[in-house]
């Protein structure tokens, strides 16, 4: 399963300690239960540089990202 970033969103969605940040997180763990449930990965991918330390969250979780 893939999900998909784009624009603007990581400025406005991932302030370090801020709410919606702590929302993405909750979000994108329930996500990847759900996906290895079933079987499948769970990914991330970007068409915009992913802030290092969302990719370091990511690969802690061990969800794979991928930028364009």
């Amino acid at each position: 399963l893939i999900e998909a970033k784009s624009g603007r969103y990581w400025e406005k969605q991932t302030k370090i300690g801020s709410k919606k940040y702590q929302k993405f997180q909750s979000d994108m763990g329930s996500r990847k239960k759900i996906a290895n449930k079933y079987g499948y990965q769970y990914q991330l991918h970007s068409n915009s540089p992913i802030p290092n330390h969302v990719k370091k969250w990511l690969t802690k979780k061990g969800i794979k990202f991928y930028e364009y």
